[in-house]
């Protein structure tokens, strides 16, 4: 009656010290992982994305307005109506002013001839924004954070509970999108006959930026000239002549780039100079 006990406890034994030895090597195993990811990584992250959703969503809005072509309104006065562009409480400095502002300039540069007060005005400018927003996707390859090992050592008698598995990341991507949807049409102040509509105008601005092993970020997108490296050019980094990739440069409507410097003639307009009041006998100049 012992032989059967003994040989009964024996395997129990034998199956407690089985389960001890494979959590050791399941844990020798995790702590080789984490020691060997930490060696061969990098640290790079970006603290705060302000200033890129900012960039991104000011870009978007200037392609959106430099497609529209106010031409046909040249040597007209207008007066842009803003009513139907709402100010919104959101996060950001890109705002409602922001967009109307940069109406009024690409109108300037087609010579259209503001008006102030709306019963000055021939024709009347109806402004709207159907989307200014941005969207972030992240993406990680790698291994996510596991409690396999912790389950498996619960199973076996007397064996202490193992850590948390951390997350193992080989390579990450973070990649920003900003847009804007801006439309206008124009009608005569007085019989409120349509003249003229500008179409819906989309502008659409991205930015990628990537890790691999923790080295990075790795920037690139439309608001970019060249890769960058932590927010310096990537060439400067190898010490490379390499030659600039060329700039993502938006379409334009008109004539007058939304994007350049430009010194408008006094003769484009009709107003008139006005002289100069004189000090000491001397005229300004």
């Amino acid at each position: 009656m012992n032989a059967p006990t003994v040989r009964r406890d024996g395997a129990m034994m034998h199956s407690l010290n089985a389960g001890r030895h494979r959590a050791r090597i399941a844990g020798l195993i995790a702590c080789c992982c984490a020691v060997l990811g930490l060696s061969c990584s990098g640290c790079g992250t970006m603290v705060s994305r302000t200033a890129t959703e900012q960039l991104l969503m000011s870009d978007a809005v200037d392609r959106s307005v430099a497609h529209i072509d106010f031409r046909p309104l040249t040597g007209k006065k207008v007066f842009l109506d803003t009513r139907y562009i709402v100010p919104q409480k959101v996060t950001g400095f890109v705002s409602a002013e922001y967009v109307i502002s940069s109406l009024r300039q690409q109108m300037l540069a087609a010579n259209c001839l503001l008006q102030e007060k709306q019963e000055d005005a021939e024709l009347v400018v109806e402004a709207r924004v159907g989307a200014l927003g941005s969207d972030l996707h992240e993406i990680n390859y790698g291994l996510p954070a596991s409690q396999a090992l912790g389950a498996a050592s619960t199973v076996a008698t007397g064996v202490p509970a193992m850590p948390l598995l951390p997350e193992i990341s080989f390579a990450r991507k973070n990649d920003f999108l900003a847009a804007a949807k801006v439309g206008a049409f124009a009608y005569d102040r007085e019989t409120k006959e349509p003249v003229w509509q500008s179409g819906l105008s989309q502008g659409r601005s991205d930015a990628h930026a990537s890790w691999v092993l923790g080295a990075g970020p790795f920037e690139r997108g439309s608001m970019h000239k060249e890769t960058m490296f932590a927010g310096a050019p990537l060439r400067r980094l190898l010490r490379t002549r390499a030659r600039q990739a060329e700039p993502d440069v938006p379409q334009e409507a008109q004539d007058i780039s939304y994007f350049a410097q430009h010194r408008f003639q006094p003769d484009r307009s009709n107003i008139a100079l006005k002289k100069l009041p004189e000090v000491n006998g001397t005229q300004r100049r």
